[in-house]
């Protein structure tokens, strides 16, 4: 009788876990093939040199038109049905384009205003077309910034970092971006110290703080592990979407030296040490 309710036991354990694996699979194909444009979605092409529009959703359809590179189409309606076409997976979608409508492979596509980097075809696969890396600044004097925004709370940093006199300085400067030509928002509060750094090529660390040369947007990252770089990239760069929707993905704004999530005013940021930008006139500490 023993040898029996264990073997129960043992059997009811497995096909638990091979409920557990089956369901487990079923909600990671859920989530690989959950639709991504609706119907009158505005969206722009982006594979290079361009995308081939056909008269159905087939590749072996006939072929109407091909249309260049980052030119903006409106979603019409997608299939349910998604494919697997030189490695990517997608529904088809019906656009409208100049008068026409034609069906398209849909991860072909990207929203107006993403920064979702281009594929173009290799060998029977859709590459991602990665910017040439750009070295990193090799200037005897080393002009960085770094930007925080919290709110209405603007802190600008700027370190200057000279290797001939070996010495390195830091300038912070903050106000509050209210209303313009109020009292709070012309104040500017300034402060400098002097900092400890280390540049080995592609590598720099600060005060104790390591940094290290990206050229995809030209800065230098913290690799104080506060901040997950490599999902961070693979949202601003590549397209993959945000668990909570495609708002909260992570977008690069090289005006402020910063990713950003969700609101560029008050959501995350990730920010990084850029080049020569965030120069301010109205910090009087900022060297030019």
């Amino acid at each position: 009788m023993k040898v029996f309710f264990f073997k129960a036991i043992r059997i009811l354990v497995l096909v638990s876990l091979v409920n557990f694996v089956i369901t487990c699979k079923k909600v990671e194909k859920q989530e690989a093939t959950e639709q991504r444009f609706q119907k009158d979605d505005i969206v722009k092409v982006n594979v290079k040199p361009g995308l081939v529009v056909r008269d159905q959703s087939s590749l072996s359809a006939k072929k109407i038109s091909e249309i260049p590179f980052e030119t903006v189409v409106q979603i019409v309606s997608c299939k349910e049905k998604f494919e697997d076409i030189l490695g990517l997976v997608g529904p088809w979608c019906e656009i409208k384009f100049s008068d026409q409508k034609g069906w398209v492979f849909s991860p072909f596509l990207k929203s107006e205003y993403s920064r979702e980097l281009a594929f173009h075809i290799s060998y029977g696969k859709a590459i991602r077309e990665f910017p040439p890396s750009e070295p990193a600044p090799i200037e005897n004097k080393l002009i960085l910034y770094r930007i925080s925004i919290q709110g209405h709370d603007i802190g600008k940093l700027q370190f200057v970092l000279d290797e001939k006199m070996g010495k390195g300085s830091l300038s912070t400067c903050t106000y509050w971006s209210g209303p313009p030509h109020t009292e709070e928002s012309s104040q500017r509060s300034c402060e400098i110290e002097e900092v400890k750094y280390k540049r080995d090529k592609d590598s720099l660390i600060i005060n104790g703080e390591s940094y290290r040369w990206d050229g995809r947007f030209k800065g230098f990252i913290p690799l104080d592990e506060k901040d997950d770089w490599k999902e961070i990239f693979a949202q601003a760069f590549e397209g993959k979407k945000h668990p909570n929707g495609e708002y909260m993905s992570w977008v690069l704004d090289e005006d402020s030296c910063r990713f950003y999530e969700g609101d560029s005013y008050g959501g995350a940021q990730a920010n990084y040490l850029c080049e020569k930008k965030g120069y301010d006139n109205s910090c009087l500490c900022f060297v030019k």
